[in-house]
């Protein structure tokens, strides 16, 4: 544990604490059963935080964002970094083309996505 009772950035965070520090959006957030069944072995021990920053909804996820610590989208940046080429390899290979995206695929679209709209002028607004 950190300073302050707060995990290393630098770090994955187990379910527990990343709901500790991130209000998911309960009705928008996809179900961690269908995220880990279509998740591919490289990028399973992630699909906790799919479920929680996967939102699709712009206007959800953006909610998502704005009420998470600080410390929990910056993590959120450093394992979508980590897992860069496992990301980039599932999303931009063959499911890219399908007409019907599993719940799994658009939930890791959607963490992808959180993780781009954080930005560094987010650090002055955080909690």
């Amino acid at each position: 544990m950190g300073p302050f009772g707060i995990p290393p950035i630098e770090t994955l965070w187990p379910l527990e604490e990343l709901t500790k520090h991130v209000q998911p959006s309960l009705e928008r957030m996809a179900s961690f059963d269908a995220v880990i069944c279509g998740t591919p072995p490289a990028l399973q021990q992630i699909a906790h935080y799919a479920s929680i920053w996967g939102v699709s909804d712009d206007v959800f996820r953006a909610g998502v964002i704005a009420g998470a610590t600080e410390p929990a989208r910056w993590n959120l940046k450093w394992v979508v970094h980590q897992f860069e080429e496992a990301l980039e390899a599932w999303l931009a290979g063959p499911e890219a083309e399908s007409e019907n995206f599993s719940d799994a695929y658009v939930a890791f679209t959607s963490l992808v996505m959180a993780s781009d709209e954080i930005s560094p002028g987010d650090r002055a607004t955080a909690h």
